[in-house]
């Protein structure tokens, strides 16, 4: 089984002006754009009654044959999000927000993410407005997602048949979860006046590689 997904999702927020009553139209936090998923579960073609390897012998069947794989692959992009610290006085007029710098990128071309020290975001592209000014950024920026989210979790699975009916059945299962060892940042500092701005101080928010073994007997 396999899907992906095309989706953007919008919210709305209340304006930081005071003075003006409709809401902003925003994107969503929660929204990703791109989510590929891929599923599947394969009887490798190996041993008793299988396309090959029919006739092997007993122990070898017991060691490589009738085996079945399985996996759950999921690709998607991550969220999105904005930036605030900025503070300039507003006087009751409204909430401060910051400014675009026109001609600066928002993500830091630059950024290494074995490094937790190395910026994701570009300070250079926001500024704090002067006193009484409303920021041109928006509570979410649409063109700003968090790093991509990558997973693959795997199994592989053999069944032992004991006795003389078909339903005594041993089964061991082996199972790897994010068996990549893929590392999810976290803690993503947003705030423009924040000397660790658009940096993580999470190395890795997600579980990492975990491997389980099991056994189940069914008769």
């Amino acid at each position: 089984m396999t899907s992906y997904t095309f989706s953007k999702t919008l919210v709305s927020t209340g304006s930081q002006n005071v003075y003006g009553r409709s809401s902003e139209k925003v994107v969503s936090g929660d929204t990703r754009p791109h989510v590929f998923t891929l599923a599947y579960v394969y009887d490798l073609p190996f041993g008793k009654g299988r396309a090959f390897g029919n006739n092997m012998h007993p122990v070898l069947n017991a060691i490589v044959g009738n085996w079945n794989v399985s996996g759950v692959h999921r690709y998607q992009m991550g969220t999105s999000f904005g930036v605030g610290g900025c503070s300039q006085t507003m006087a009751g007029g409204g909430s401060a927000r910051c400014s675009y710098v026109a001609g600066q990128p928002l993500l830091n071309a630059n950024w290494n993410p074995r490094d937790p020290l190395s910026p994701y975001l570009n300070k250079g592209a926001f500024i704090q407005p002067a006193n009484f000014t409303y920021g041109d950024v928006p509570a979410t920026i649409p063109q700003l997602f968090q790093p991509n989210q990558l997973s693959e979790d795997l199994a592989a699975s053999k069944n032992f048949f004991f006795g003389r009916s078909d339903k005594n059945i041993i089964e061991f299962r082996a199972s790897a979860f994010n068996v990549a060892n893929r590392h999810l940042l976290g803690g993503l500092n947003t705030t423009v006046s924040s000397a660790s701005f658009g940096t993580f101080s999470n190395p890795q928010s997600n579980l990492p590689r975990n491997l389980q073994f099991s056994l189940r007997v069914s008769f």
